[in-house]
């Protein structure tokens, strides 16, 4: 909402939100089908739920 009171263009916010989450979207989607092919399912859940309390912890350290 910011966005859109700064620029007086209240269209330009959502659309960039949503091209944004869709490159984001895409490239996870890119990489983790390449991942899955060199590494088992096991070992990217482990890495993912590593790196989820990690970014936790941090976020409670008030380090993010």
């Amino acid at each position: 909402m910011t966005i859109a009171a700064q620029t007086r263009r209240p269209w330009t916010a959502p659309i960039g939100a949503s091209l944004a989450l869709a490159c984001v979207s895409a490239i996870g989607v890119s990489v983790g089908g390449e991942i899955g092919n060199y590494l088992p399912l096991e070992w990217i859940k482990r890495a993912a739920a590593v790196a989820f309390i990690v970014v936790g912890i941090l976020t409670l350290a008030g380090k993010l």
